[in-house]
């Protein structure tokens, strides 16, 4: 997509932004961005750029990607994105901004959606996530202190992760979540 090649980091971001919502259920969109190659570019232009509003749009995008393959079964093009680098920094810096609430919803979703995946390479991006000590407490505090959606998906992340890793700090970060909520 050219637009993603623009100087003007607002018509970058505009472009990013429409996308992402060209994406949102709809199968036909989503096939063809990864096929055509553009959702990689968008990928490219999240790596390359400084700017802020940008990366969060597109990392949302990746996210909403996430949820249209999983509620449509797109399982030739879970196996194609499965093979992109990056997804653990993307997620990385979801969950571990501040700023916006909303997007480490999505991530914590699209997580889920991911650690239950039947494509072991899009899966081992969650479990390699999920070890990573500093995202395991941000993910637990969540646990206690957010909505009762975060509250649960957190609980059916790491129960996924934990089940295919048989990991003790998953495991305990899960027990103490479960504890605090009885």
């Amino acid at each position: 997509m050219k637009l993603f090649s623009h100087d003007l980091k607002s018509i970058q971001y505009l472009a990013v932004s429409i996308f992402r919502q060209l994406i949102i259920d709809e199968e036909k969109n989503a096939s063809f961005s990864v096929n055509s190659g553009v959702f990689e570019q968008l990928l490219e232009l999240r790596k390359k750029t400084d700017d802020n509003f940008i990366i969060m749009e597109a990392s949302r995008a990746l996210s909403s990607m996430i949820r249209t393959i999983n509620k449509f079964k797109l399982f030739d093009i879970e196996k194609k994105i499965a093979s992109y680098t990056g997804f653990e920094d993307i997620f990385k810096d979801m969950i571990t901004q501040t700023k916006y609430p909303i997007i480490r919803t999505d991530a914590i979703f699209a997580l889920v959606l991911i650690a239950r995946s039947s494509e072991e390479e899009l899966r081992k991006n969650a479990i390699n996530l999920i070890q990573d000590e500093n995202i395991l407490n941000t993910l637990v505090e969540l646990g206690r202190t957010g909505a009762k959606d975060i509250r649960d998906n957190i609980q059916i992340l790491l129960f996924s992760v934990n089940q295919e890793l048989e990991n003790e700090s998953i495991k305990s970060a899960l027990l103490s979540l479960k504890q605090d909520i009885n």
